[in-house]
């Protein structure tokens, strides 16, 4: 069956897969002109429009995923300190150590974005979640045990750096297989980046009072603080394995994940003499990561890849909130500058849900959109060791504030950017249908081609 999706009273091809007796995957679309209005696939809690195949499972394991995903890593950067602290007893050069393991983390999540991403297009986004939870779970039940900084302490966190980098690209890259309208696309970011708000406050204000809870009732802080990471870890495990069956996978092309991709290689090289349509071919992981940056080109594209690039109306919100604050001769806490914080925090997480709506609008090839996410987280990781190395270079020879000039000018300019965006976009869009009415006219060739042989 055809499925089809609305963008106002635009109408735009989705991809339907149909298993053949013989196991070959095929494709088919179907396009049916700019004007035709059609019925949303699938209405959940009467809110939101999703795929066919998603169901109230798979919406709620997504939300959880995000909320989790902050959650824990907001959770280690906040119990970092305690494990120096009161585990291996370093009171000196505590923020020197941080964060240089907060740079080498992110030197790890360079390269890791980019695989998860081409990872999760060839054996679907599940594993990868599921891969990702367990490298959580794994990090934080060992990390209290360490006995020095390097390299047990560095080894637990680069651990820890595959999870983030792979659960923070599939927030990104699972989105699209959820949502089943392109109008829908701002309104789940939008719960996405509410998920992961949540979690960060839940890391912050409940999560951080565990260690000291426990360390109470045990009469001992370090097993106190080893007790409260078991129980994030374990629950990080648990949730690995619950992610592995409910997240959602509507690509069959994927669907069953890293096992079924080997079989379908096995199944090919077994039986050549199949016809197979090109959506069936296998992809070079290489050429999928080049149509994730080759992808920037395209300005909606690139503009998402600018707002990970600085943590974007947002970018005005964030510029004028920043800069302000930059320069303030208040306390930082004085509540004068609450006002201004609001403005950075509204800026920020703007510029993350309208990144990830962008990121997976209908012109991405849906093949390519792991890969696609992939290169936005990395530009994030790119983002935080650049505004981390040269903000605190300013920090240092000019004044304490400006970090948060810099914020402000990169706020600045994505605005300016995105209001270019605004004004290209009706000729993208109106690319958009004409290419995919010659992909449909080509396609139908390609099928036509085959029946005959």
């Amino acid at each position: 069956m055809t499925t089809k999706v609305v963008e106002g009273q635009n109408v735009y091809p989705a991809p339907t897969y149909n298993e053949a007796p013989s196991g070959v995957i095929s494709f088919e679309e179907s396009y049916e002109g700019p004007n035709e209005p059609v019925a949303p696939n699938h209405r959940l809690l009467r809110i939101f429009v999703v795929n066919r195949g998603i169901g109230y499972v798979n919406l709620l394991s997504y939300f959880i995923a995000c909320f989790a995903t902050i959650c824990i890593v907001a959770y280690l950067s906040i119990v970092q300190p305690f494990v120096l602290t009161t585990v291996l007893r370093i009171t000196k050069d505590t923020g020197t150590i941080t964060g240089s393991l907060a740079l080498y983390d992110e030197i790890l999540a360079l390269p890791a974005t980019l695989f998860w991403g081409v990872l999760s297009d060839r054996i679907g986004r599940r594993p990868v979640y599921s891969a990702a939870f367990i490298c959580f779970g794994i990090a934080l039940i060992l990390y209290p045990y360490v006995k020095n900084v390097y390299p047990h302490m560095l080894l637990c966190r680069l651990l820890f750096s595959l999870g983030s980098a792979g659960a923070t690209c599939m927030m990104t890259g699972t989105l699209s297989d959820v949502v089943g309208g392109q109008l829908e696309r701002g309104r789940i970011s939008a719960v996405v980046g509410m998920f992961a708000g949540i979690g960060g406050v839940v890391a912050g204000m409940v999560l951080i009072n565990l260690p000291f809870d426990l360390g109470k009732a045990v009469g001992n802080d370090v097993q106190g603080l080893r007790l409260s990471m078991a129980i994030i870890g374990g629950c990080s495990l648990l949730l690995a394995v619950i992610f592995l069956f409910t997240i959602p996978d509507i690509n069959p092309r994927t669907r069953g994940g890293a096992l079924a991709w080997i079989k379908r290689c096995i199944r090919r090289e077994k039986h050549p003499e199949v016809t197979r349509l090109p959506s069936d071919e296998p992809v070079n992981p290489l050429l999928m990561l080049k149509y994730g940056f080759l992808a920037g080109k395209d300005p909606r594209i690139a503009l998402a890849y600018m707002s990970s690039f600085v943590v974007s109306f947002a970018g005005i919100v964030g510029a004028a909130g920043s800069i302000p604050f930059a320069f303030s001769k208040n306390d930082p806490a004085a509540k004068s500058n609450y006002a201004f914080l609001c403005l950075v925090g509204i800026g920020q997480i703007g510029m993350i849900v309208t990144g990830m709506t962008l990121v997976n609008g209908l012109y991405v090839d849906a093949k390519y959109r792991g890969s696609v996410a992939g290169v936005f987280s990395f530009c994030g990781a790119v983002s935080i060791m650049f505004m981390v190395r040269l903000g605190g270079h300013l920090f240092d020879v000019w004044m304490p504030g400006a970090p948060f000039v810099l914020m402000g000018a990169a706020h600045g300019i994505i605005a300016l950017f995105s209001i270019y965006v605004r004004i290209v976009t009706p000729r993208l869009e109106r690319q958009d249908r004409e290419r995919m009415a010659a992909e449909q006219q080509r396609e139908e060739a390609e099928l036509h081609e085959a029946e005959k042989s």
